[in-house]
């Protein structure tokens, strides 16, 4: 329509360098239709806290405009709601912006699921790619809100944009009291076994009714990749029984929890079962640099 079904050679290489994420110097296949293009860059390269970019591809030409119009639509209703997210998350969104925080300090502020994509929109930013603490405790997130932190993750299996933040370097993630449930659980292991939290020392997950599905995704996990750094596991108060119990120590047989130094797991339900598993672990060294133990 009004002859954009091709972009010209110098759209292609801009609009690559947004949808790539090595600069351009990989450009998508030739035959690539430009609606397919304008996905691709919305999926990798649409910052919501600092949309500038889009501006400037969309002002590359008329059929770059075109293309790109209800994508500027949608980006200008997420960046409201960014904005109404930052009464809860950060002093002023500008200030967030100058600042590029290592911290968010965010419990207790009645975050909840309806808030998870905007959630995801800020973790995915420049803006929090030098996050080193995240603590959401005491908020309703549930299950969308894990997915929208594990989704903000870089890993090896998805292609990121060359500016997003990925959470490389967060170190202690807060997430207690969060109604995370099963799913929420598995999106986070999920995200484990990826790889996405490379960095991760401190996990903060009490209180969040995972049961003993929960405890096996979290061991299928750290069973699936190591988290190196992972020094503090807090599950308390989670409803997890025997088979739980079991299966993170099974994970810890296999040398996934051995930089493990503080691990809570109180208030929960399991028995004998469980609590000689523990027992046996601390015995054959499974846990070697465990300093306490709360059960």
């Amino acid at each position: 329509e009004g002859g954009c079904m091709a972009l010209d050679a110098a759209e292609w290489r801009f609009a690559s360098e947004f949808a790539w994420d090595d600069g351009g110097t990989t450009s998508p296949p030739l035959d690539t239709q430009p609606d397919d293009l304008i996905e691709l860059i919305g999926s990798y390269s649409s910052d919501v806290l600092e949309p500038s970019h889009l501006g400037r591809l969309a002002r590359t030409s008329t059929c770059m405009r075109r293309l790109l119009a209800e994508l500027l639509e949608t980006l200008r209703a997420d960046r409201k709601a960014a904005l109404l997210l930052s009464r809860k998350v950060a002093p002023s969104l500008a200030d967030f912006l100058r600042e590029r925080p290592t911290a968010i300090f965010a419990s207790g502020k009645n975050i909840t699921e309806a808030d998870a994509p905007t959630l995801g929109h800020w973790l995915r930013s420049e803006a929090s790619s030098q996050l080193e603490l995240l603590n959401l405790s005491d908020n309703p997130l549930g299950s969308a809100g894990a997915d929208a932190i594990a989704a903000a993750t870089t890993t090896g299996s998805q292609r990121r944009l060359k500016r997003a933040g990925g959470l490389k370097h967060l170190r202690s993630l807060f997430l207690s009291g969060t109604e995370l449930g099963v799913d929420g659980m598995r999106h986070l292991a999920a995200c484990i076994g990826d790889g996405g939290l490379p960095s991760l020392e401190w996990l903060f997950l009490g209180n969040n009714a995972v049961g003993d599905d929960g405890a096996k995704a979290l061991a299928e996990g750290l069973a699936e990749k190591e988290a190196p750094a992972l020094k503090t596991l807090h599950l308390a108060d989670n409803g997890i029984r025997d088979a739980g119990i079991v299966a993170l120590m099974a994970t810890a047989a296999e040398g996934k929890l051995a930089s493990i130094e503080e691990l809570v797991l109180e208030k929960n339900r399991f028995g004998d079962a469980g609590a000689d598993a523990l027992t046996a672990s601390i015995s054959k060294g499974s846990l070697p640099k465990l300093k306490y133990l709360k059960r």
